[in-house]
């Protein structure tokens, strides 16, 4: 009950600071300001949302990631007006559970990537399509987020915007290895070990 408890008030004061960020964003002129703020929300929300999945369900210190990437992905997709139904989601691991430490890594990476697609790789798609996968084989995970988009820039992959750092203090973090394909969309490839 303590540790519901806990995860009960950590998701509600996370939902506090995002909706702060709300209400200042819908306050600044500056585009570029209120573009940050946003993107920093999308940051809180992703955290929220695990504490709210621990706080529901049985589990209490693992997360069942193909409903946390599921709702993730769906919620920042119909946040830039996109439809549900652009986004596939698909899970294989030996216990669909992870525990929660390595779950925000990777829903912060996911957020942080996705939030790109939807922002840069869509303009003049008609038929918009984004992929996550998360797969387990052996003793390896593979994370895989993938669009059907314009494709980056020459050397956005090597632009320093807050976003794809971020995604690489994270990958370090989770002693994994990234790579980016950038053909027929663009495709992010992060491994690392399954534990």
């Amino acid at each position: 009950s303590l540790i519901r408890e806990l995860h009960h008030r950590v998701k509600n004061n996370l939902q506090v600071v995002s909706s702060l960020m709300s209400l200042q964003s819908n306050r600044v002129e500056d585009e570029h300001a209120r573009m940050a703020l946003e993107e920093s929300k999308t940051r809180v929300d992703a955290m929220a949302m695990i504490h709210q999945k621990l706080y529901v369900d049985h589990e209490l210190a693992a997360v069942n990631m193909q409903d946390y990437l599921h709702e993730l992905a769906v919620s920042l997709v119909s946040s830039f007006g996109l439809p549900a139904a652009a986004v596939h989601t698909t899970v294989r691991l030996h216990n669909p559970s992870m525990n929660i430490d390595k779950a925000v890594s990777i829903g912060l990476i996911v957020n942080e990537l996705v939030t790109n697609a939807c922002k840069h790789a869509f303009k003049a798609i008609p038929d918009p399509k984004l992929s996550i996968s998360l797969e387990q084989d052996a003793a390896q995970l593979q994370l895989c987020i993938a669009d059907n988009g314009i494709g980056l820039k020459k050397n956005a992959a090597t632009e320093s915007g807050f976003g794809l750092k971020l995604v690489h203090i994270l990958v370090n973090q989770l002693d994994a290895a990234i790579e980016m394909h950038n053909q027929e969309g663009t495709r992010y490839n992060i491994q690392m070990k399954a534990e």
